[in-house]
């Protein structure tokens, strides 16, 4: 009997971790957050497989607050693998009110050639944007306190850490008050042509220049492991560290 009862309550969790999310209003997932706001999220319980699609499609215009069960919530995140492989997603208008933006939200977003970050972001988790290879136009609005937009690439406001560089940028000098970039900054950019990399760049983060190609990289740096990289706890198979930049080649040493 306890072994009937063991195997229940075991098929039981297994079935109530495959659904995602809270709730879903207007064909958009959302998670409630212990402060009483929510996070949007992935409709496919699949997407953690890393082939699935998010569940996405179209235009995708996320609403400041929702309405669920008599309450109205106020939508605060862009959660973890949110967008994630939604390759059918062509656009996403992120509203003011949005303070996070997780993990790989945006990773493989391949067909939106426009994001723009609104003011109110706090936070951006290292890898939050990788492989948009159809992205032209990146832009934090100038109100933001805590980002900064230049030359399609995303910096914190007193730019000495890069954030993230769309895979439109061909031809890239990082500017010298660059001292840390991010995990997967460059992730699968393969339209580089020329990419400087100042002697103000100390450290590089966890695949900081995954899959990426470029004719001519003159760099000037000694860049070392970038402390805490890892916090996420998200390590592709690409994975190396640290990363070292020659000129001619992005050569990447375990």
């Amino acid at each position: 009997m306890n072994r009937i009862i063991i195997a229940l309550l075991v098929a039981f969790a297994a079935h109530a971790d495959s659904f995602a999310y809270d709730f879903i209003v207007n064909g958009l997932a959302y998670n409630i957050k212990k402060d009483g706001t929510v996070a949007l999220t992935y409709k496919n319980p699949d997407v953690t497989k890393m082939s699935a699609d998010g569940g996405y499609v179209g235009n995708v215009v996320i609403p400041k607050t929702v309405k669920y069960k008599n309450r109205t919530y106020r939508v605060t995140e862009i959660g973890e693998r949110t967008f994630s492989y939604c390759h059918k997603v062509t656009s996403v208008k992120i509203p003011e009110g949005i303070r996070k933006i997780g993990w790989f939200a945006f990773g493989q977003l391949i067909n939106v050639s426009s994001i723009h970050i609104p003011s109110t972001v706090k936070e951006i988790a290292p890898g939050a944007f990788q492989v948009l290879l159809k992205l032209k136009r990146l832009t934090v609005s100038p109100a933001n306190k805590y980002y900064c937009s230049a030359g399609n690439c995303i910096y914190n406001k007193k730019k000495t850490v890069l954030v993230f560089v769309a895979q439109v940028n061909k031809v890239l000098t990082i500017p010298s008050s660059v001292t840390t970039i991010l995990d997967d900054a460059f992730s699968g950019n393969t339209k580089m042509k020329k990419l400087v990399v100042p002697k103000s760049v100390k450290y590089a983060g966890r695949a900081a220049f995954s899959s990426m190609n470029a004719t001519y990289v003159e760099n000037r740096a000694s860049m070392k492991d970038l402390p805490g990289s890892s916090k996420y706890g998200h390590r592709p198979l690409w994975t190396y560290q640290p990363c070292f930049v020659t000129p001619g080649e992005i050569r990447m040493i375990e």
